[in-house]
């Protein structure tokens, strides 16, 4: 079974990248997820391969989910069997595990020097990708993000109305965790309203250090260079530790930062201006 496509028009060009991309990969699915403006989620604007409408139009927020993360690193990402995958938030699992998807890549091409789509390829067997998988179809990955690019769609102006809507109440929003957050007194709560603004489209909050968790600079230290995409092997490489103390001071952070992974640990100290 192929499987169903959905293309916002039906463009022939797109539909030939997509199915290349999935011959050429071996996996059952691609899906095409365009960054949003606020460059903090994706869209799912185009699937191939699909069996269920699960996946369509889905919106994934950076840093949630295996795209997500492609998205917060700018490097793929890859995981051979989804459901028991650490290192990923699974905010998500209804959707992916509703396409009986078991082994799912992402991948943020780089276009004029920023992330203007993600691919996604999924298989419903577990497939082990190997090291080498993205340099491997990296050119018809490319001819896919050209395919997407080179599509004229004129704007909605329903949903351009829709948007700037939403970003004015979300900007609201923002100015009042940063209003709240400012008279805790609660690292903990504060932590978590930086979660939250994150989520909303804030990487960075508008305050200043004093408001922080009160991380040590080798904590600060070894979340900057996690933030870059890095195994624990390497931060410590990069700093002269080792890697248990590498995941000591990973620990820690998460525990004053009031997050449970790496990944939300990124966000939240981005969200205090602690890391770039």
């Amino acid at each position: 079974m192929t499987g169903k496509s959905h293309v916002p028009t039906a463009d022939t060009s797109l539909l030939d990248a997509m199915d290349a991309l999935r011959t050429r990969s071996g996996m059952e699915m691609v899906f095409v997820a365009n960054v949003l403006p606020s460059c903090d989620a994706v869209q799912v604007t185009s699937t191939h391969g699909a069996r269920t409408g699960t996946m369509s139009d889905l919106v994934v927020h950076r840093g949630a989910g295996l795209g997500g993360k492609a998205l917060l690193l700018n490097r793929p990402v890859a995981v051979s069997s989804y459901k028991t995958a650490g290192g990923i938030t699974h905010d998500y699992d209804a959707q992916v595990l509703g396409e009986g998807l078991e082994t799912l890549a992402a991948f943020p091409p780089v276009l004029s020097g920023s992330p203007d789509v993600l691919i996604y390829l999924g298989n419903r067997r577990q497939i082990n990708l190997g090291e080498r998988w993205y340099e491997q179809l990296r050119p018809w990955v490319q001819q896919l993000v050209h395919a997407v690019s080179a599509m004229d769609r004129p704007p909605d102006r329903s949903t351009s109305l829709a948007s700037a809507l939403r970003e004015s109440e979300i900007a609201f929003l923002l100015r009042e965790l940063d209003e709240i957050a400012a008279e805790l007194d609660s690292e903990a709560l504060r932590a978590r309203l930086a979660q939250v603004r994150a989520r909303l489209g804030g990487p960075r909050a508008a305050r200043g250090p004093e408001n922080a968790p009160n991380l040590t600079r080798r904590e600060i230290d070894v979340l900057r260079e996690a933030a870059r995409g890095l195994t624990n092997r390497a931060v410590g490489a990069n700093l002269n530790l080792v890697e248990n103390s590498v995941k000591t001071y990973l620990r820690t952070a998460m525990r004053k930062l009031n997050v449970t992974n790496r990944v939300q640990a990124i966000i939240a100290a981005r969200a205090f201006g602690l890391i770039d």
